[in-house]
């Protein structure tokens, strides 16, 4: 990855960040609350990405394996 790439992908991860640290805050929820429950937030939010991830990346795999294993 070049430089650009790199710059790009940590704004938005803190523009998530950020954002929801906003969110939580315009609860009323005390800022050392915020931090914590921001963490929560983005930590169930990674888990959920990963598990997407896998899921697809799974099915794909098993997709293109049984239909290479019909031409064996």
């Amino acid at each position: 990855m070049n430089e650009e790439n790199i710059q790009q992908i940590s704004r938005s991860t803190s523009a998530i960040s950020e954002w929801s640290f906003r969110l939580l805050s315009g609860f009323g929820i005390p800022e050392n609350w915020v931090n914590f429950l921001n963490l929560i937030l983005l930590t169930v939010v990674l888990v959920l990405l990963v598990f997407i991830v896998q899921y697809l990346t799974r099915n794909i795999l098993q997709t293109v394996l049984n239909r290479t294993s019909r031409f064996s």
